[in-house]
C-alpha cells in the first residue's frame, strides 16, 4: 500500500512494541526520498545539521533538518556563528544537541598559506556543548597556538 496526501503525511507508521515504518529491498534502496530527511533532536541515525564554515567566506553551505522552507539549505540556515577570531568558534544550531554526536573536520580554504587544525575531530569533553544549542570548537595552528583561520565542516547527528 501507499499513501497520497495533499495536506499531511502520505505514509505514517506507529508501533508500541516495534518499528513504526520499515523499508526493505533485495535489489535497491530500502528507503528513498526526493526531499530532505528530518529526525527530531536527541534521536540517533540521520544528520540533523551540516555546516561548512570558512573564516574567509563565512558560512559556505549548510543543512538544517529542523528548519522549513528555503531556510533548510540557504545559508545561514538558522545557525549563528560567534567568536571565530579567537580560534574558538561558537556555533548555535538553534535546537538542543545535548544528546547528539558532533563531528568536526578541518579543511584548508586556500588563504594565508596554511590550513587549520581543529583540536577535536569528534567532540569529546574538550569540545564543549553549552546551553544545549551551542558547540564550541577550538582551532589551533601547527604550533599549537589558537588559530583565527578556522575552516571547518560540522556534522550534528
Amino acid at each position: 500500500t501507499f499513501g497520497i496526501s495533499t495536506n499531511g503525511n502520505g505514509v505514517a507508521g506507529y508501533s508500541t512494541t516495534g518499528t513504526g515504518v520499515f523499508g526493505h529491498s533485495n535489489s535497491g534502496f530500502g528507503m528513498a526520498t526526493d526531499g530532505h530527511a528530518k529526525q527530531v533532536p536527541g534521536t540517533f541515525g540521520w544528520v540533523k545539521a551540516m555546516i561548512t564554515y570558512s573564516q574567509r567566506d563565512g558560512m559556505k553551505a549548510c543543512f538544517n533538518s529542523q528548519a522549513s522552507g528555503a531556510q533548510v539549505t540557504t545559508p545561514p540556515c538558522g545557525f549563528t556563528i560567534a567568536n571565530p577570531e579567537s580560534g574558538h568558534i561558537q556555533v548555535n544550531v538553534g535546537f538542543n544537541i545535548d544528546h547528539s554526536f558532533i563531528m568536526v573536520t578541518p579543511f584548508h580554504d586556500g588563504y594565508n598559506g596554511h590550513g587549520t587544525m581543529a583540536t577535536n575531530g569528534i567532540c569529546t569533553s574538550s569540545c564543549d556543548i553549552t546551553g544545549g544549542n551551542v558547540v564550541v570548537i577550538g582551532a589551533f595552528d601547527a604550533s599549537g597556538n589558537p588559530s583565527s583561520n578556522t575552516d571547518v565542516t560540522i556534522f550534528v547527528f
